[in-house]
């Protein structure tokens, strides 16, 4: 017998209260900057606009030791984690989120694209007023 699955909105501080893992199975993160400038600038719009954004669908498999596997949107999901790291860091914030402790990338690749995206997301926000972050 098949289980129902039942799709709902959340927001995303739900997802990032969640143990997440980045199954094996999965591809390598490989946003590029043109990514990245685009949900940036998809954010920074919304937030002038309305009180929520969408960032489209995110696919969670619960796995047997009880974390939730990124089937789908772990591109936007792991760049949304930098994109925090990053804003955290910029506004001196002390206490780093759970999240930003939780998630690791197990593939070489992964960490690499994660590591040059990490710096371009600094650069590109120490141009932001600190209250554009909040």
């Amino acid at each position: 017998m098949s289980e129902c699955i039942i799709p709902e909105v959340q927001p995303i501080e739900e997802l990032f209260n969640e143990k997440l893992v980045i199954p094996e199975y999965q591809r390598p993160y490989r946003w590029r900057e043109n990514h990245i400038i685009q949900l940036i600038d998809d954010l920074k719009n919304n937030a002038v606009s309305s009180d929520e954004y969408r960032i489209g669908t995110v696919v969670l498999y619960q796995a047997e030791d009880k974390a939730l596997e990124i089937v789908d949107g772990q591109q936007r999901t792991i760049t949304l984690c930098l994109l925090l790291a990053a804003i955290n860091d910029k506004i001196k914030n002390k206490e780093l989120p759970e999240l930003l402790k939780l998630l690791t990338l197990s593939h070489p690749e992964s960490q690499q694209q994660a590591m040059h995206n990490s710096a371009f997301i600094k650069e590109y926000i120490s141009y932001f007023e600190e209250q554009e972050l909040c």
